[in-house]
C-alpha cells in the first residue's frame, strides 16, 4: 500500500472517529497533514539556505486544492506555516509565530474533505 493510500485510510477512520465524537469537525493534526504534502509523489519542493538556515517550501495541487507548507531546519524540519487555496481564495493560514494558531490540529472544511 502506497503512503497515500495509507494516507487515506488512516484520515478515513480518523474522520469516522471524529465525526462520531464532535459531529462534522474534520481535524487533522498538522504533523500528520504536513508529512502528506511533503511525501506526496506530485509535491513541488524548493530549497535554500538562507543566513545559515536550511529552508523548504512544498506545494501540492490535489483536486483544485493548493497545499502550500513552509518548513525549516533538518530533519525533523520544523513547520513554520501551511496555507490551504481553493479556487484562488485561503481557506486555511497556520502560521507557527501567530500565538492564535497554537493548536496542533487543523479544521478542514468539508469542501477539501469531501
Amino acid at each position: 500500500m502506497d503512503f497515500k493510500s495509507l494516507f487515506h485510510t488512516i484520515t478515513d477512520k480518523v474522520k469516522e472517529t471524529v465525526h462520531q465524537l464532535q459531529g462534522n469537525n474534520d481535524n487533522f493534526s498538522l504533523v500528520d497533514l504536513a508529512s502528506f504534502i511533503k511525501n506526496d509523489s506530485n509535491t513541488i519542493k524548493s530549497s535554500r539556505h538562507l543566513l545559515g538556515i536550511d529552508l523548504h517550501e512544498y506545494t501540492l495541487t490535489e483536486n483544485g486544492v493548493k497545499f502550500l507548507l513552509e518548513t525549516k531546519g533538518k530533519v525533523p524540519e520544523k513547520i513554520l506555516s501551511l496555507t490551504i487555496l481553493k479556487d484562488g481564495r485561503a481557506l486555511i493560514k497556520h502560521r507557527s509565530y501567530d500565538l492564535k494558531a497554537s493548536s496542533d490540529l487543523i479544521s478542514l472544511p468539508e469542501s477539501i474533505v469531501h
